[in-house]
């Protein structure tokens, strides 16, 4: 019951901290909170988990949930109180006068906003190559143990960290160009780790991947906030949503790939929807602050 309630919570505070940055930041400085707020959360994951597994040692996971999670939960709490009663809400203020049907009418209506939806689903299943079958590829294709394993998939997420907070491409070229390339790349990388004949190779591919699915995830955020400024609101709920599909879709085709073939024909089909992810946002998609 709590694992459900501690989701759901989990899948209202993304939306909501991206609908606050698109109403209390100024446009030039958008893409530089997101990607510095995404990359807290990978940095958060990064050195939260292995902290907790040292403190499970000693006395179980009560002790990980006694002496790590429930102090900065109570710690975040007046952070989070103070912040944000200082901000405006204007995106909250929007949607009352909106019933959330019309509001999803007039977001599904644009082909814009759709196109970022739908090119986010594919931009995520992308990255559950490495995300869902990242660990097992490295022990089962090149007989690492797990906590070899392990440390290579913490690596992975610091590159994705370091993704997250690139942001020249985003000032130099704009959020759609810089999504449309991105997603590209990460496709590329994440058809090619799973060819690779050693692994040295494989794990320098795998980094590359993370990189351009943490660059990715900024840009395509960046660029999603931007379609709809007065609802922003249901905007960024929708791309939480899409998200979540695409990680069941990626999680879904690579578990049947695995069944029906192997890591390669995985990478393939993974990788192969950053194409699709691409030409989404490439044909379907503006970007309004350059009119790109």
């Amino acid at each position: 019951m709590f694992y459900s309630v501690n989701g759901l919570a989990q899948a209202m505070i993304g939306p909501m901290t991206n609908a606050l940055v698109g109403d209390n930041v100024a446009l030039e400085k958008r893409a530089s909170a997101i990607g510095r707020i995404n990359a807290a959360g990978s940095l958060a994951i990064l050195i939260g988990a292995p902290i907790m597994g040292v403190l499970s040692g000693f006395g179980g996971w009560r002790v990980a949930v006694l002496l790590f999670i429930v102090p900065f939960s109570l710690i975040a709490i007046p952070f989070v109180g103070v912040s944000v009663s200082q901000m405006k809400q204007s995106s909250r203020a929007a949607n009352k006068s909106r019933v959330y049907s019309e509001s999803l009418k007039k977001i599904f209506s644009s082909k814009s906003a759709t196109g970022c939806l739908v090119g986010n689903a594919f931009r995520v299943a992308v990255a559950t190559a490495l995300i869902a079958y990242g660990t097992a590829f490295a022990i089962e294709r090149f007989g690492l143990n797990i906590g070899l394993a392990s440390v290579v998939i913490l690596l992975v997420g610091l590159f994705a960290t370091l993704g997250n907070l690139v942001e020249r491409p985003i000032r130099k070229r704009g959020r759609k160009v810089s999504t449309v390339a991105s997603v590209l790349f990460a496709g590329f990388f994440t058809v090619s780790y799973a060819f690779a004949p050693t692994l040295f190779v494989s794990v320098i591919l795998m980094f590359g991947a993370a990189l351009f699915d943490g660059l990715a995830t900024s840009t395509s955020m960046s660029l999603t906030l931007e379609q709809m400024p007065e609802l922003r609101g249901t905007m960024m709920s929708l791309f939480a949503a899409f998200s979540g599909i695409g990680a069941a879709i990626g999680a879904g085709i690579g578990g049947l790939a695995l069944i029906l073939y192997n890591y390669e024909v995985l990478g393939m089909i993974l990788g192969s929807m950053g194409i699709v992810a691409a030409v989404v946002f490439r044909f379907l998609t503006v970007d309004p602050t350059s009119n790109v």
